[in-house]
Formats: structure tokens, sequence, C-alpha cells
């Protein structure tokens, strides 16, 4: 007989048999929650949106499971009068819990496509940096 129902990062998640092998089920709001860590390659940027709110926006160099890089593209809610976090200086090794949405996006052509949009929710440093190197980059265009 299964037991109380475990309770993970306040979320509330209960436990479902499935042919005989349990899995924990999580609130729909959690299916867009990803967890990446990489490498900072670039230098942040700021932007202000009209009324007054700031964003930092960075990218990540992560590595799939078939071994090829890409860069990520992210953004965070920061303090209007803080400096950027040190955390995404270049070349640092960080961790990124992040909020996926969709944006539509007007090309100048007249098309209409969605992008994805990372939100950060939980951004940490590794302590370590990567070392330099001339790789071959694929950038995901979004």
């Amino acid at each position: 007989m299964p037991g109380p129902a475990p309770e993970a990062s306040g979320a509330t998640e209960r436990l479902k048999k499935t042919r005989g092998t349990p899995i924990l089920e999580q609130p729909p709001y959690e299916m867009n929650v990803c967890h990446f860590t990489g490498w900072i390659p670039f230098v942040p940027e700021t932007r202000y949106t009209p009324a007054g709110r700031k964003v930092i926006c960075f990218a990540a160099r992560v590595r799939d499971d078939h071994g090829s890089e890409s860069i990520l593209r992210f953004q965070m809610d920061g303090d209007p009068v803080a400096p950027v976090p040190p955390e995404i200086a270049p070349g640092n090794a960080v961790e990124i819990d992040a909020e996926v949405t969709t944006q539509a996006v007007r090309r100048p052509d007249g098309r209409t496509v969605s992008r994805l949009v990372f939100h950060v929710r939980k951004l940490s440093a590794q302590g370590r940096r990567r070392k330099t190197s001339e790789a071959p980059l694929q950038l995901a265009l979004f």
C-alpha cells in the first residue's frame, strides 16, 4: 500500500502507478521548466522596457546528448540600480533553471513566427571557468 504523497519544491505531487512502475506526476505549470548547465560565451546585454523594468539578456553555450554545442539565449529580470550579476561573466560555468514560453515575432518579410524565450528562475555559478577553444558553434536562432 503506497504511503502519503511526496512533496517536492513546494508543488504537490502524487504517486501514480503505471504498469507496475511508480512515477511522479507534476502539475501542468511545471512542464515548461528546464534545467541547463553551460558556459557563458559573451558579455550580457542590459535592456530596459518602456515601463522602466530592467531585463538582462545573456547566452549560454550548452552541449546536447550527441556532443554538439549550441548557444541558447536567456532573459532575467534585474534590479534597476544593481550591477549585472558576476555569475554571467564570459567564461563562467553556470547552472540555470528557466521557464520556457513562446513569443510571436513578426519578421521583416511579413511572416509571424513563434520563438522560445527562456526566463531565468534560478541562476548559480559552478565555480569554474572554460578554457578558450575555437570549436565551431551552432547558433540556436529563435
